[in-house]
Parts: structure tokens; C-alpha cells; sequence
């Protein structure tokens, strides 16, 4: 059975079916219970097992036996079988909801009072003083900066975001402009609050090169269709936090990362691709990551791949090994000048 493309995880059926597992529990508060079986099949998020289980199982631990990798959560049983949630379904769950008015504490007190804002926040390195320095870009701009390219599209609308963001400079509001004048060198926060949702972010924030860090944790993508070049080129750009950035509905990757070459590590496991069909150059010159998790990337309806890691080249392994190539037309230079690189797992993405 295959996993549900609305989920956006993949078929783990050949990866754990038939795989020896245990639970850990302490039913009833009396010593702890060990019980042994096997896993029959996964189902969407859910893993079909048969372990024997008592009253207060809820919650166990699932573990492989040769191993011990913990690998899902057990939640319900019946006479027909028992299940469990995938631990990667849950992570991706938790970090959705984990800054959200749901969360109690022990008490039952919510946890989170605070109004929830719009907004993404960022650090900035200013290393001349009175220049002109690029601190939101807009589609539209980087398209008279760059006619007759490649990367032109239709239709796209400048007022969305120059009509709804307001900019803060270290608390303070600062007149709305795609270039802001520092009198004096350092680190700044800035925040950009957005007063409605942003369909698209293409290109937002194209060659803000003193950008060194941003936080996407509390900006609304639920509506977000587009993201591609959104850090085009944000050279000094360190750091990026991804957790809960909602991408289920976005169809457009292309670029998202192009020239971030100061970019170490990179957590995506919240993204969902199912609906994505365009990663060309997605981590293309993203010269300083040493590793990249891709486990729940769902390419099904993916189209171009090309130049997906051109110059990453620092990568030494590649684990394409869910990545599904059936309607992809494009996957040239898909791997040009990564020279550090010495294992691809492509055992799936070739399949006949």
C-alpha cells in the first residue's frame, strides 16, 4: 500500500514491511512491558503492526529489533491489528502545531498567549555605513534589473507585497523601501510583518546580501504558491529556520536557495513537495552544505530537476533514493561540479 500523496511522505512498504519491531511500555504503572512483532504494512501515516498490547500502552515506542531506531508512536489497538503513527508524520505534525494556541502545559493552561503575528525575522551584518543596502526585494524589481532572462514570468503583481508588509529595524518602523540607508556599521534586526497572506514570495529577497539569518517560523504560507529565487543569492546567509513554513501548496522551488554560499546546514523536514513541479536549481551553488536530508521530498509531480545541486561542492553523499522521476523532462547538470561527491543513492528513481 502506498503512503498518501496529501501527506506528502513516501512509500515505506519496501523499507519496513515484515521487520522485526518491539514496544516499550509500563502499563498500569507496574514494570515495564516488552512486546515483540512484526510490521504488516504501512497505511497514509499509520503503522499496522502486530505486538501484543495491555491497557496503557498508548504512546510506546516502536523500535526496529537489530537496530532500536525508534520509528513511530503506537496509538490505538483492536481485535484485527494494532497501529501506530509514523514518527517522522508526528515530528512534522508537532512542528505545525507547536507554536499554536493547542499547546497546554501540565495544568491545562495554554501555553502561547501571545497574538499570533504574521511575520518573518531576520538578522543583518551591515559592513559599510551610509550605502544603500538591499533589504526586501519584490518580483517586479529584480525583473528591471534583469531583462530578457530566463526566470521571467506573467502576471506577476508588485502591490501584493509592497501594499501589505510593513519593516522594523530594530524595533523601529522604517518607511517602506526595497533599500534602506545604515548610518553605521553592525548587526541589525529587521522584521518584516505582513498584514495579509503572501501568494507569492519569488524573489523576496533577491541578493540581500547582508541578510545572515532568517526566521520563517511564524510567517503564514499557507496560501504560498511560489517560492522560487526567494533567497537568490543571499551569499552571507548562515542560517535559515524552515519549521512549520507550510508548503503544501506550492508549485514553484526553482532557485529557492541559488548562490546561498555561506549556507551550512539546512533542516527541511517539515517541507511537503507533493505539488511541487519545479526544483531547478533549487540548492544550485550552495557551496558550504556538507549534508541534505531529502527523505520526505515527494517528487511526483515534479518536471525539472536541472542543476537541482550544481556547485554543491561540498556534499559527499546524496540520498535520492524516494525520488520519483516519472513525469520529469529535465534533469540535466542535475549533479554538475559537485566535486566532493562520492555516493548517489538513485535506486528508485530508475526504475523500469
Amino acid at each position: 500500500m502506498e503512503l498518501s500523496k496529501k501527506q506528502g511522505l513516501f512509500d515505506l512498504n519496501n523499507l519496513y514491511n515484515n521487520n522485526s519491531i518491539y514496544l516499550l511500555s509500563y502499563p498500569n504503572n507496574k514494570d515495564i512491558f516488552v512486546s515483540y512483532g512484526k510490521i504488516l504494512y504501512i497505511n497514509n501515516t499509520d503503522l499496522i503492526h502486530n505486538c501484543n498490547t495491555l491497557d496503557g500502552t498508548l504512546g510506546a515506542p516502536i523500535l526496529l529489533t537489530n537496530n532500536g531506531k525508534l520509528i513511530g508512536i503506537h496509538f490505538s489497538s483492536s481485535k484485527q491489528y494494532n497501529k501506530g503513527k509514523l514518527l517522522i508524520y508526528s515530528i512534522i505534525k508537532f512542528s505545525r502545531i507547536k507554536n499554536n494556541s493547542l499547546l497546554n502545559n501540565k495544568e491545562g493552561k495554554n501555553i502561547n498567549n501571545k497574538e499570533k503575528i504574521n511575520c518573518i525575522i531576520g538578522e543583518l551584518d551591515i559592513i559599510e555605513n551610509e550605502e544603500n543596502i538591499r533589504i526586501i526585494n519584490s518580483y517586479e524589481q529584480f525583473i528591471r534589473e534583469n531583462k530578457n532572462i530566463e526566470y521571467q514570468k506573467e502576471n506577476e503583481n508588485e502591490k501584493e507585497i509592497k501594499e501589505n508588509c510593513e519593516i522594523k529595524i530594530n524595533g523601529k518602523s522604517i518607511p517602506f523601501s526595497y533599500f534602506h540607508k545604515f548610518s553605521e556599521k553592525g548587526k541589525f534586526s529587521i522584521i518584516y510583518i505582513f498584514k495579509k497572506d503572501i501568494i507569492k514570495t519569488n524573489y523576496m529577497f533577491y541578493k540581500c546580501t547582508s541578510l545572515t539569518s532568517i526566521n520563517l517560523s511564524q510567517f503564514n504560507s499557507n496560501n504560498t504558491i511560489d517560492i522560487s529565487g526567494m533567497f537568490f543569492k543571499c551569499s552571507s546567509l548562515t542560517k535559515i529556520n524552515l519549521i512549520n513554513f507550510y508548503t503544501n501548496n506550492i508549485t514553484d522551488m526553482s532557485y529557492m536557495l541559488l548562490g546561498c554560499s555561506s549556507l551550512r546546514n539546512l533542516n527541511l523536514i517539515s517541507f511537503n513537495t507533493v505539488n511541487v513541479k519545479n526544483m531547478r536549481s533549487m540548492f544550485n551553488g550552495c557551496s558550504s552544505l556538507t549534508f541534505l536530508d531529502l527523505f520526505n521530498f515527494n517528487t511526483n509531480n515534479a518536471t525539472d530537476l536541472s542543476h537541482m545541486f550544481n556547485e554543491c561542492t561540498l556534499l559527499t553523499d546524496i540520498n535520492l533514493s524516494y525520488f520519483n522521476t516519472d513525469n520529469v523532462t529535465d534533469m540535466s547538470c542535475m549533479f554538475l561540479g559537485c566535486s566532493s561527491l562520492k555516493k548517489i543513492n538513485l535506486s528508485k528513481m530508475f526504475q523500469i
